[in-house]
């Protein structure tokens, strides 16, 4: 038997998501967001964490889902990437789930373009593609923020 994950689940509309728990700090109600000038498009702005700017991801835009207007029933996922701390922007979250290595087919076998998803975990209610987070933006996606984020801003931001 494999080793036990800890999955967050969310949902965009009807569909289900995961993240590995280890990456993911906490999840808040969603705040104003601060548009961000030349940052890529599935960046939907910044928001303020103790002091800190961090870019909202629409994890709508990055799945290819329809856009939605953002509302105040919506989620922020305060997660970490290998570059730097992200918010996702979700329409709602299920909680924690489990479950073991076996139980994850590697994404390559089933959606090899998809490259932001690492695999489809198997629970026992039914199917949670788990995303890769340090995958979600493209190396230029990456650089394009790193030169948004530098410009000075004059406008309040939403704080977590």
């Amino acid at each position: 038997m494999g080793q036990q994950q800890a999955l967050l689940e969310f949902r965009i509309g009807e569909e289900r998501y995961g993240l590995p728990a280890d990456v993911v700090d906490r999840v808040v109600n969603m705040v104003s967001i601060t548009p961000l000038p030349g940052a890529p498009d599935v960046v939907s702005g910044v928001i303020d964490v103790a002091g800190e700017l961090v870019p909202a991801i629409s994890m709508r835009k990055r799945l290819g889902r329809p856009e939605m207007a953002i509302s105040p029933d919506s989620y922020l996922c305060l997660a970490r990437t290998k570059q730097r701390p992200v918010a996702l922007i979700v329409d709602a979250v299920s909680g924690v789930s489990g479950y073991r290595d076996e139980d994850l087919t590697p994404a390559g076998e089933i959606f090899p373009q998809l490259k932001h998803v690492r695999g489809i975990a198997r629970l026992g209610d039914g199917l949670v593609l788990v995303n890769d987070l340090d995958a979600f933006l493209s190396l230029e996606e990456q650089s394009q923020l790193d030169a948004a984020m530098k410009k000075p801003r004059g406008t309040k931001t939403g704080k977590c």
